[in-house]
C-alpha cells in the first residue's frame, strides 16, 4: 500500500495546484504520514507544481488536523472489529477492503491447518506495533473477544517486515494484513483467522469543503489501488 501512496503522490505532483494529505502507514509501520505539498516552479511561467512532502504522525493528531484545514486527506486505516473513531464533519470512502492472517513458523503446530481459530492460539508470544497504535489496540481487542485473557506480546516492532522476519525465526507469531504479506520470507505460514480479521482503508475529507485537490487525490488513489 506504501508503493500506491508513492504512486499517487507522484501522479499528483504534476498536478497545479497546492494539496495537502495526512497519510497513514498501511505497510505495517505505526503512525500516520501526514503529506504536506510545498510549491515547485516548472517550466510554464508563472505556474507551479505541488512537490509532496511525507510527515508521520498519529490518527490523534491527522483527523484534528483535516477537521481544522490543515490537511485536505487523511488516509487511515480502521480494522472491522475495531473501528477508528470520525470526527463529525469528516467523510470517508473506501480505498480497499482487506484480511488480517495468521503468520505462524513453518514447524508451527497450526501450520499445516487450513486456518487457525484464534481461541485455539493461548500461550502464544506475539509481535506487534507499539502499544497506542491502531495495530496494536485491534490485536488485543481481537484476542480478547476470543478468550485470550494473558497476551503476551514480547516484540514490538514498528514494521510489518521485520514481524515476518521474527515469525521465520521462530520467535513469534503475528497478525499481517494482507499487502503486509507479501512477500513472504522463507520459513513463514500464513492461514486465514477464524473469526476472520478485516481492515478497510479510508480516505478520509472534510465534509462541508472537500476541495478539488482532496477529490484528485482520492481518486487517484483508489485508481492505484485498484490497479494493483
Amino acid at each position: 500500500m506504501r508503493d500506491d501512496l508513492d504512486a499517487a503522490c507522484l501522479r499528483l505532483a504534476g498536478f497545479d495546484f497546492w494539496w495537502r494529505a495526512g497519510l497513514i502507514s498501511c505497510d505495517g509501520r505505526p503512525g500516520h504520514r501526514a503529506a504536506r505539498s510545498r510549491p515547485r516552479r516548472h517550466a510554464v511561467p508563472g505556474r507551479e507544481r505541488v512537490a509532496p512532502e511525507v510527515h508521520d504522525g498519529e490518527a490523534v493528531q491527522m483527523l484534528p488536523a483535516l477537521c481544522n484545514g490543515e490537511l485536505d486527506v487523511v488516509v487511515l486505516e480502521s480494522w472491522t472489529h475495531c473501528p477508528t473513531p470520525i470526527p463529525k464533519g469528516v467523510q470517508v470512502k473506501r480505498v480497499l477492503h482487506e484480511h488480517a492472517l495468521l503468520a505462524v513458523p513453518a514447524d508451527h503446530p497450526h501450520a499445516n491447518l487450513r486456518s487457525a481459530n484464534l481461541a485455539d492460539l493461548q500461550d502464544q508470544l506475539w509481535a506487534t506495533c507499539p502499544p497506542d497504535t491502531d495495530t496494536y489496540e485491534a490485536l488485543v481487542q481481537l484476542l480478547r473477544t476470543n478468550d485470550h485473557h494473558e497476551i503476551d506480546v514480547r516484540y514490538y516492532v514498528a514494521d510489518g517486515a521485520t514481524q515476518l522476519r521474527l515469525v521465520a525465526a521462530g520467535l513469534a507469531v503475528a497478525l499481517i494484513p494482507e499487502m503486509v504479506a507479501t512477500p513472504t520470507p522463507p520459513g513463514v505460514t500464513l492461514l486465514p483467522c477464524e473469526p476472520a480479521a478485516t481492515r478497510n482503508i479510508l480516505a478520509a475529507t472534510k465534509k462541508a469543503d472537500e476541495t478539488p485537490q482532496a477529490r484528485a487525490f482520492t481518486r487517484e488513489l483508489r485508481e492505484t489501488a485498484r490497479a494493483t
